[in-house]
């Protein structure tokens, strides 16, 4: 299971990666979040909870991913406890966001993807 951690952790310093180099990228998908799509990510981060937290024992840093896999389950979960009105107005805010911003944040995506991919 500690491959599937590295594959993920590589997926997320791609993404973050790709944030820096089209910031536009992150407002088309936050734009597109609508409707039923809005708890989408919600369950994508449920999902990446669940797996980290089953996968923990067999990772070199067994903490490192214990804490991500609690990090990801918990906002997952904190995301189903908003309405979906102001989880659409949340969206729209991050959409809106300066270019600089969102590639600093595609920064520290690829950072945490790499602190993910060496704790595996």
């Amino acid at each position: 299971m500690d491959k599937v951690i590295l594959v993920i952790g590589i997926v997320i310093i791609l993404w973050g990666i790709w944030v820096v180099v089209k910031p536009g990228v992150v407002k088309a998908i936050l734009t597109r979040i609508k409707g039923p799509l809005i708890y989408v990510p919600a369950l994508l981060r449920i999902a990446l909870g669940v797996v980290f937290l089953v996968s923990a024992r067999d990772c070199k840093h067994t903490w490192v991913i214990m804490v991500f896999g609690i990090i990801f389950f918990a906002a997952g979960i904190g995301m189903f406890m908003i309405k979906p009105a102001k989880l659409q107005a949340f969206f729209e805010r991050w959409a809106n966001r300066a270019p600089l911003t969102i590639r600093v944040l595609g920064i520290i995506a690829a950072a945490g993807g790499g602190v993910i991919a060496y704790a595996a």
